[in-house]
């Protein structure tokens, strides 16, 4: 609707300004009197965690809208989405060696005509999503597997959960719960962008979770063809 898109734009102007408004504070800052060189240095590296997130956030933007924009029918080639999640989980190990651990519980053998580029976005949000919200010592469990007809990919983690009735919401355009908050250091689009993805293969994504402190579990499924 013309309000919602209201809205988004909204959001994302505040989100945008957000870490402009930080950079300028700490520009001003610095600039106003002199000091030393440890200190330009430490002012150099706050406004490069501020320029990266600006960057997240655009770059997150153009991979919704692109998502959502899609109107001609995908015929992407069969790929082999078992080996494909598996590599993705591999990476996310090496890249977070001491975060949670990744149990990888796939079929073999599953195929499905998907772009290679958007199972790894899904995959690459939802294991990012599940690993932020894990303490350290948690467990992260991936599976793939054929049912009814679909492929289903489901990514479940024992990490701070949700209360039930916030489900939806967390599939809203930069909302996040008062538990996640302290762990925002994203853009807040990762969700919708898994939604609008599985959406445009005609899939659909869900998450649920017993409560605060009960993990989450967030399946996608794509009709197999």
């Amino acid at each position: 609707s013309l309000q919602r898109e209201r809205r988004f734009r909204a959001d994302a102007a505040h989100n945008m300004f957000t870490p402009l408004t930080a950079i300028q504070s700490e520009l001003d800052v610095t600039l106003r009197n002199p000091r030393s060189e440890s200190e330009y240095r430490e002012a150099l590296r706050t406004v490069r965690r501020h320029t990266e997130t600006l960057s997240s956030l655009l770059d997150e933007l153009m991979t919704l809208s692109r998502s959502e924009a899609r109107d001609d029918q995908l015929s992407p080639t069969r790929i082999g989405v078992s080996r494909q999640v598996e590599d993705r989980i591999c990476r996310a190990r090496e890249a977070h060696p001491e975060a949670a651990s990744i149990e990888w519980e796939g079929g073999s053998g599953i195929e499905n005509p998907v772009s290679p580029e958007d199972l790894n976005i899904v995959v690459d949000h939802l294991l990012g999503n599940a690993l932020k919200y894990t303490p350290n010592e948690g467990q992260v469990t991936v599976r793939v597997a054929k049912e009814a007809g679909d492929v289903v990919l489901r990514v479940s983690d024992s990490g701070i959960g949700f209360d039930p009735e916030f489900a939806e919401r967390l599939f809203e355009r930069f909302y996040r719960t008062g538990a996640a908050e302290q762990y925002a250091d994203g853009g807040g689009l990762g969700l919708p962008i898994v939604k609008a993805i599985a959406e445009s293969y005609g899939g659909t994504v869900t998450a649920w979770s017993s409560g605060h402190g009960e993990g989450s579990t967030f399946e996608v499924r794509l009709p197999r063809c």
